[in-house]
Formats: structure tokens, sequence, C-alpha cells
């Protein structure tokens, strides 16, 4: 198997010949070890990132799984009004259902993005780095670590971007239904006080 070994997040592992320290790393300037630990820093940024943007869309999940059963229990009070316009009732009922299948598809983007999984590249474990790091000296294994976390944190970092904009749009989504959950609302109370005063 040629070139070093990154282990997946599925537990897999998997050769990446482009993780391999190149003729090019020659190269590098004496601060080889402030690279290394530079590409181990951007690397464990990239992932408090992606955890942190998988964070907020939980969040919001559950946030968004709650108003829909606000929704539930309003719609449930209007199906029980007894009278008034059939139209103003059913314009209600369109208002509300179509929020809350708007926010389901909401909700569902929210969840695909906190608990569905990325298939990424990390950081081999020490036993299957040990291998390739015989015989080296300490310039050489810095420079072969840190291509390790320099490969596997160009894939967390694009991770972390997608789930972001992902977040970003749902974020956007929920606002705007929101809005027309207060439409909703505000309709369906109008319709409880002329309905009300009709019974007067």
């Amino acid at each position: 198997m040629d070139g070093p070994i990154l282990s997946g997040s599925d537990g897999k592992i998997r050769a990446v010949t482009s993780a391999a320290p190149s003729s090019s790393d020659a190269a590098l300037p004496p601060g080889v070890v402030a690279w290394a630990q530079y590409a181990k820093d951007r690397h464990e940024s990239a992932e408090k990132r992606l955890a942190d943007f998988r964070g907020w869309a939980r969040q919001l999940a559950a946030a968004v799984g709650v108003v829909v059963g606000l929704e539930a229990a309003l719609i449930g009070q209007v199906v029980r009004i007894e009278r008034g316009s059939g139209l103003a009732l059913g314009i209600c009922l369109v208002l509300l259902l179509g929020t809350v299948a708007w926010q389901l598809v909401i909700m569902n983007r929210a969840v695909s993005a906190g608990y569905v999984g990325k298939d990424l590249v990390g950081p081999a474990s020490p036993a299957v780095i040990a291998e390739h790091l015989q015989g080296k000296d300490d310039a050489e294994t810095r420079r072969m670590i840190g291509s390790y976390y320099a490969n596997a944190s160009g894939t967390v970092h694009a991770a972390a971007e997608e789930v972001g904009r992902e977040m970003r749009s749902v974020a956007k989504g929920f606002r705007w239904s929101l809005w027309l959950l207060f439409s909703a609302i505000a309709f369906t109370a109008v319709m409880a006080v002329l309905s009300q005063l009709r019974n007067q």
C-alpha cells in the first residue's frame, strides 16, 4: 500500500498517496516544527467549527419541533370553531398547514446537517503512523505528521463550510416561516373574534 494511511470518520483505513511527504517537503524552511504545529492547529480549529455548526443544527431542529407542536395544537383549536365563514376557516387552515409543511422540510434539513455524518479523512492512529516513521529523523517525523494533519484539515474544513452554508439557508427559511406563522395566528384571532361577535 503506497503512501501514508489516513483513517476516515467511518473507522475505515484508506491510503492517501497525496498525504505522503513529497520531494518538495525537502525544501521546507527550518521552521518545520512551526509548520507541523500550524497544520495540527488548523485541523483542530476546523473540527471545532464543524462541531459548532452541527450543534447549532441540532438546536434549531429541536426549536422547529417545538414550534410545529404548537402549530398542531393551534390547528386543533381552529378546527373546533363551529361557526364562521367556511372560506375564512379554509384560508386559516391552508396558512397553518403550509407553515407546518415548510417547517418540517426545514427540520429535516437541520437534522441532516446536525446528525448525518460526513466521509472525512482524519489523522491515522499512532500505531499506523509509527510504521512509517522507522528510520526517520526528527525533521522527517514532523513533516510526515504535519502532512497528515494538513491533508485531513482540508476535508474537515470543507465539511464545516458546507454545513455552515446549509445552516445559514435553513435559519433564513425558518425565520420566514415564523412570519407566515404570525400571519396565520393573526388571521385565526380575527376569525375567532368575529365568530364571538356573531354569537352575541
